[in-house]
């Protein structure tokens, strides 16, 4: 299964709490993680990158060895071969890879007081949007704009996030809700082809 240019693959698996945690490549990809103290910080920056090396032979049919990797100045890993995105959260983490600029994010759902984040990460046209939800819906619409702008940040890849100024209205984000286990989780996929995305959930790959 080799990715096209147009199509995004994302990989989607939840965390175990017991970890065997074998070498990654490249080394100083190994040494940023070996300096993280919190242990669940820890398991869920190696399993992005235990995912990133599930997808990368499931996708494009290679070995993360055959691939070089730099971290840029912003803090951001690429390859030489192929584009990807990382992101993790409480219980779950996800890859996306493809062939061209992309961007994901992952959140659990959760309680949180979300009159907050009204004024902090939507712009006008999605207050508007927000106004017309039933109560019960705003939370939900609130994580999925979280989500949706995470992902278009990561995408971009600028340095600075400024919720406001990212827009999730213009039809280049993919949204989607996923239960893993018992949890429900929102999950956003920023790209020129949302159609094209497919997406593989609840992955057992960390155990041998």
């Amino acid at each position: 299964m080799i990715c096209s240019l147009s199509v995004v693959d994302v990989y989607v698996a939840t965390i175990p709490k017991q970890i065997d945690f074998t070498p990654l490549y490249p080394v100083e990809r190994q040494q940023e993680i070996d300096t993280v103290k919190n242990e669940k910080t820890k398991r869920q920056k190696w399993c992005s990158w235990k995912l990133l090396e599930y997808a990368m032979e499931r996708s494009f049919g290679i070995k993360m060895s055959e691939c070089s990797f730099l971290k840029s100045d912003n803090g951001k890993w690429g390859s030489d071969a192929f584009e990807f995105s990382l992101s993790h959260c409480d219980g779950a983490v996800a890859v996306a890879v493809a062939k061209k600029s992309i961007g994901v994010d992952i959140e659990k759902k959760r309680s949180f007081k979300y009159e907050k984040l009204f004024d902090k990460i939507l712009n006008e046209n999605e207050k508007a949007v927000y106004l017309k939800k039933d109560e019960c819906e705003r939370q939900d619409f609130l994580l999925e704009k979280w989500t949706a702008k995470e992902s278009l940040f990561k995408c971009g890849g600028g340095k600075t996030f400024l919720p406001r100024e990212h827009d999730t209205l213009g039809g280049n984000v993919f949204t989607k809700r996923l239960t893993l286990d018992t949890d429900d989780y929102v999950l956003s996929v920023a790209t020129d082809t949302p159609k094209d995305i497919r997406v593989y959930s609840d992955l057992d790959v960390f155990k041998k």
